[in-house]
């Protein structure tokens, strides 16, 4: 079969456009236009927050800009006639200027009261209601499900083998099933001298509906492929003082056979004892489980390589085979469905009918 050799990375998917949302301003919230799970696009209104102080802000810097203009357009009448000098007239258009300025900036603030979608998204997260104060934390947070990335922490031993570019194939911690694939973008370029590991970055394809930001997944890295090789599942490998074992089906060696067959064939001392059946011939043939000491390559999530120990087509005990000596004597069961044993049945009546 074949075996893959691959490096295993853990952490938890982040959308690669998400947005923490703080408010530009302080003030209570009025409204609310949207809740958790909304899509919502760029600049659409999300909140809208209530300042008095702003609004008293803007209503000065109006008054003042009106009552500035009238003195200056007062003081450019004056200049053509000479009633006044050139200095009072530049002061008026400077203080024309200045209020001007913080009619602008009170304008902005009033603004602000609008909180607005800065990208197209869905909403993560609302964390504040109608009535409370907003203040400088998050109020909402905005992300994009469709494009998703895994920023993992791997052992500086591995940067060898890790590439941009190179395929990872990604599953739910809790759930084999839920897979996807993914590829690396980057690679950090320093590594964290506190930990000894580096961040890697792994986007998500785009548009899979499995997996959600937030979500802790597995990535598995492949990093090399063995093809027509000696493969054995992981269930049939049992370790003991570090040593890769399997037990292998093997026919019980003839001595032993004999010496089963002679003890159950004895007869009794007791001459006076009733006769007994002899038991009926066991077609079974003797089984016993050869250990072997095996020397392993490659693995993955279902195989393991085995470079010396097996050969092709033997049986391995998967079952139970951690309470198994070498040599223990086994018996293989085999269950046989009722349709099979029906079919057959059938066909044997068939067989006698036609002789």
């Amino acid at each position: 079969g074949t075996v893959t050799d691959t490096i295993e990375v853990t952490g938890t998917l982040e959308s690669i456009d998400q947005v923490n949302i703080i408010p530009e301003t302080t003030g209570v919230i009025q409204s609310i236009a949207v809740r958790e799970g909304d899509v919502v696009t760029k600049n659409q209104i999300l909140a809208q927050v209530i300042n008095a102080n702003a609004v008293a802000n803007l209503e000065r810097s109006q008054i003042e800009v009106e009552r500035v203009t009238r003195e200056f357009n007062k003081s450019k009448r004056l200049q053509a006639q000479g009633a006044i000098s050139e200095r009072e007239f530049q002061d008026l258009q400077s203080q024309l200027r200045t209020a001007q300025s913080s009619l602008s900036e009170a304008q902005a603030t009033a603004k602000k009261s609008s909180i607005r979608a800065p990208i197209d998204g869905v909403i993560a997260l609302v964390n504040v209601r109608e009535g409370e104060l907003a203040t400088t934390t998050q109020l909402f947070q905005i992300v994009q499900p469709d494009r998703l990335r895994l920023v993992a922490s791997g052992p500086e031993r591995d940067l060898i083998h890790l590439k941009e570019s190179q395929s990872v194939e990604i599953q739910a911690a809790y759930s084999a099933e839920h897979k996807v694939t993914g590829a690396i973008e980057r690679i950090a370029p320093v590594v964290d001298p506190t930990t000894g590991s580096v961040r890697v970055f792994i986007n998500v394809e785009e548009g899979q509906q499995v997996l959600r930001p937030g979500q802790f997944v597995k990535a598995q890295v492949e990093v090399d492929r063995h093809e027509n090789t000696i493969v054995v599942p992981k269930d049939g490998v049992v370790y003991e003082d570090g040593e890769a074992y399997a037990y292998i089906v093997t026919d019980a060696p003839p001595e032993a056979s004999e010496e089963s067959e002679g003890a159950t064939d004895k007869p009794s001392s007791d001459e006076n004892a009733p006769e007994k059946e002899s038991p009926k011939e066991d077609s079974t043939p003797k089984l016993v489980a050869d250990r072997r000491s095996l020397q392993l390559g490659y693995s993955d999530t279902r195989w393991v390589e085995v470079l010396e120990g097996v050969a092709l087509n033997e049986q391995i005990i998967t079952i139970g085979n951690h309470t198994l000596e070498d040599n223990s004597p086994i018996t293989l069961e085999v269950t046989i469905p009722e349709k099979e044993t029906e079919k057959n049945d059938t066909d044997g009546d068939n067989e006698e009918t036609e002789e």
